[in-house]
């Protein structure tokens, strides 16, 4: 019976730490994903920004280009976007900090499982403990991980023998709670319902193109017809399996260039396979905006020559509208107050404008890049974090199993010396027994073959028989 309770309590024990393991597992594997798709959402954002400001910095690089009267035309526009793009901010925070704190909670629990697993060895090989009563209770570990791990405390009979874990409560906060931020205006949020410092969308339908709109219909299809690897009109675009589309030439590049698993330049999602087929409605729709382009550049330089309404050369600029115009159109009543200089003074102090700007787009670029850099060497950081803690609770499990392991093995190899024991003082009793019952065999039988003797033999009695 004790060897039965004995071998019942250790599968107890293993069944429990088993479900333990499995639910840290678990809930590990959880903050991985939350990992990755943190990082993807960050990335896909910051490709996002900078395909619009590469697109931006073309725009000026071409505006540079242009003649003088061409040149001045539009620069209100330019400048509104330059100024919009300047006012941005590039949020270096890549994981929120609730999911750091995640991570570092689990960190806790290597060291709180050494504590308990000494607590309940010391108590293993201190032996049974006395005067405890028949009630008795041998609590187990209790592991509240983030609040997602059962309680368990599972009381058994004592057997022959008495241990215990000493048990205390860790409380940690649970992968879906929320952590109050005083970097978010002292919100509580999600360990993902942040990203680069906004909310994310739960509902309705947001995208670029919405924050871009008023950049005119043209202008838009230009840039969705534009690679974001190369940063050109697409050629021989192929559509992939999350629905990106590339250069043929530029995807098959990346692909080939990367040491890992084929996975989008733009959104990161795997593919399953480096497959791809051709996207020959995307081709139609380039050589469409090409066209677009096209006409649109003819029409400017056209209309660039002279003034539209008064038809005379446009040697004049508008600093109030930011426009050229011409000698007749400063002498109107819609631009008597505004102040009017030389096209060429314009086209030089503008020039000087456009260059700082530049200036200032090419370094949010470089600090676009050291983001993606930051958040991607940052992503690795973590996923190595939560792999280790991975491998040092599967190694303190392990380390449970084999201590019970070997004292189970230790307590039935006992009982099984002690039921040799008992065997051995059993048989010997026994041998004892019956060679006292051979003696005392043969004493009655010499005793009832006295009693048929005649009187005068039957009275010659032997001392030792007597005795």
């Amino acid at each position: 019976m004790e060897r039965q309770e004995i071998m019942a309590d250790f599968k107890q024990l293993h069944q429990f730490l088993e479900e333990q393991e499995h639910l840290l597992l678990s809930q590990l594997k959880e903050l991985d994903n939350e990992i990755k798709n943190c990082r993807n959402q960050y990335i896909a954002k910051l490709c996002e920004e900078m395909a619009s400001l590469d697109n931006l910095i073309r725009q000026l690089e071409e505006k540079q280009k242009q003649p003088v009267t061409e040149f001045l035309q539009n620069m209100r526009s330019i400048l509104e976007r330059c100024n919009e793009n300047k006012n941005k901010t590039i949020n270096a925070i890549a994981f929120p900090r609730g999911l750091k704190q995640q991570i570092d909670y689990f960190s806790k629990i290597h060291p709180f499982l050494e504590k308990e697993t000494k607590k309940f060895k010391d108590a293993v090989l201190s032996g049974p403990q006395e005067n405890k009563g028949e009630d008795m209770a041998i609590p187990k570990l209790v592991l509240e991980a983030y609040g997602q791990a059962p309680t368990r405390d599972i009381y058994m009979k004592p057997p022959s023998f008495a241990f215990g874990f000493s048990t205390s409560y860790h409380s940690l906060t649970p992968l879906n709670q929320s952590f109050v931020d005083p970097v978010y205006s002292n919100k509580n949020i999600n360990c993902c319902s942040y990203v680069m410092g906004v909310e994310r969308i739960t509902s309705g339908t947001h995208s670029w193109a919405d924050e871009m709109a008023d950049e005119g219909p043209v202008q838009n299809l230009c840039e969705e017809t534009t690679c974001s690897i190369c940063l050109e009109y697409f050629t021989d675009p192929v559509i992939i399996d999350c629905g990106h589309n590339f250069c043929q030439t530029c995807i098959t590049e990346a692909w080939r260039n990367s040491d890992q698993d084929a996975s989008c330049p733009q959104c990161r999602e795997p593919c399953q396979q480096r497959n791809f087929r051709p996207n020959r409605q995307l081709a139609n729709i380039v050589e469409i905006a090409k066209k677009f382009s096209l006409q649109m550049a003819r029409g400017a330089e056209a209309l660039g020559k002279v003034c539209e309404r008064h038809q005379e050369p446009l040697k004049l600029f508008c600093e109030d509208d930011q426009d050229p115009i011409c000698v007749v159109c400063d002498k109107s009543k819609e631009h008597r107050d505004h102040k009017v200089i030389p096209k060429e003074e314009a086209f030089e102090e503008y020039q000087g404008k456009i260059l700082r700007h530049l200036e200032f787009l090419n370094k949010q670029r470089e600090e676009i890049l050291s983001s993606k850099l930051n958040g991607e060497t940052e992503s690795q950081n973590l996923l190595k974090q939560t792999d280790m803690e991975r491998q040092e609770i599967m190694a303190d499990f392990k380390q449970l199993h084999q201590f019970l392991e070997e004292q189970e093995r230790l307590l039935l190899a006992q009982l099984k010396e002690l039921d040799d024991e008992i065997k051995s003082c059993e048989d010997q009793h026994i041998a004892k027994l019956s060679e006292e019952m051979a003696s005392i065999d043969d004493l009655i039988k010499e005793l009832e073959k006295k009693q048929k003797q005649p009187a005068t033999e039957f009275l010659q009695v032997r001392v030792g028989t007597m005795k």
